[in-house]
């Protein structure tokens, strides 16, 4: 569903590979798989959205401090040549209250920081979802927003699942009507140029 990428960051991939006999239950801390649950309001979803050279929107996983328990995701629109849009603040998932999914706005610098974050080099990843796969789960009736879980691809590389939900008050609850959907061609394992990216 994306267009001609290549396979890059070869430190980042051996990580990967020094990696892959860790405790899965250890994976999920905040400091490996970078975030263990965010949310983003449909507001944010369609601010990055309303500019028409945004392709997808790409999800970074991230912590908001160096002590970050719990983790979190920064949301970026992204071209159709996977360069991030400019001139929009990069979102930041800070918490649920008021229901709605409260974000801070980054700057590109900010954002980066945020990401390296993330301790584990094999665990700093980002996941897309097309216009039309965000669409969709925003078409789910009484849908507000959508909830990002981390889950790994079968190749065993890190990525994110998506769904639609319902916020109210300080919780958000998933909706079924309308299935998930899980990037399967995360990076890594499949890249652009590495310019085009915040998360190394």
């Amino acid at each position: 569903k994306h267009i001609s990428r290549i396979f890059a960051w070869t430190s980042v991939l051996a990580g990967l590979l020094l990696g892959s006999c860790s405790n899965r239950k250890a994976d999920l801390i905040a400091g490996e798989a970078g975030f263990t649950v965010a949310y983003f309001s449909a507001a944010d979803l369609n601010a990055a959205l309303r500019d028409t050279a945004c392709a997808r929107l790409r999800f970074y996983d991230a912590r908001r401090t160096s002590k970050d328990a719990q983790g979190s995701v920064i949301l970026i629109g992204e071209r159709a040549d996977t360069t991030e849009l400019s001139g929009v603040p990069y979102k930041l998932y800070d918490k649920l209250a008021s229901s709605t999914a409260v974000s801070i706005s980054l700057s590109k610098a900010d954002a980066h920081v945020r990401c390296m974050y993330v301790t584990a080099p094999q665990k700093r990843y980002c996941a897309e979802f097309s216009r039309r796969e965000v669409a969709t789960l925003m078409g789910a009736a009484g849908c507000g927003g959508i909830q990002l879980m981390p889950k790994m691809t079968t190749r065993g590389f890190w990525s994110m699942e998506m769904s639609p939900v319902r916020f109210s008050g300080s919780t958000a609850t998933v909706l079924t009507s309308v299935p998930p959907v899980f990037c399967t061609s995360p990076c890594p394992d499949m890249c652009g140029p590495m310019g085009d990216y915040i998360n190394y």
